[in-house]
């Protein structure tokens, strides 16, 4: 459950909630018995889980592109995609997320993780297609390519037009 949901257990009565904790036997510190731990206020958060490095949206035609403008003279660029690049670059990690909106959610942070830990200067995300299905992959794709860092002060959002 996120942690602005209420299971039923929750919003019960104290005499209710303690026979339904004594059901379970892992109950105790574990938030309820139905939803299991309580959220950790430092996972819950969008910039625990963005990246480091900077994250810059870039329309999809252009993916290619920019990852080989900006990888000359030996600057690592990380990319997540939405297929495999049209050529090999020898300084550009991709990473191919595929065209399922479900999918590429559930795969998102994991990816953004592993493209963050692969010590590049930049992680240039191809631009998501602008359906209702992919509304929520485009959410949390903004919120980590609006991330501050300590070297960019402005705020500015990083996509590109």
């Amino acid at each position: 459950m996120s942690s602005g949901m209420r299971c039923a257990s929750f919003s019960m009565g104290a005499s209710a909630r303690s026979a339904s904790n004594r059901r379970s036997s892992r109950a105790k510190d574990r938030g309820c018995a139905c939803c299991g731990p309580a959220p950790s206020p430092l996972h819950s958060s969008a910039t625990h889980s963005a990246p480091s490095t900077r994250v810059t949206i870039v329309p999809a035609g252009e993916v290619d592109a920019q990852a080989a403008a900006l990888s000359q003279g030996g600057k690592r660029i990380a990319v997540l995609a939405q297929r495999l690049p049209l050529k090999a670059h020898k300084y550009v990690t991709w990473i191919n997320a595929g065209r399922r909106p479900e999918q590429y959610a559930q795969d998102l942070y994991a990816n953004l993780r592993t493209l963050d830990k692969a010590a590049c200067q930049q992680i240039l995300v191809q631009d998501v297609p602008h359906d209702e299905r992919w509304d929520a992959v485009r959410d949390r794709l903004t919120r980590a390519a609006s991330q501050v860092s300590d070297s960019d002060d402005t705020g500015a959002l990083a996509v590109l037009p």
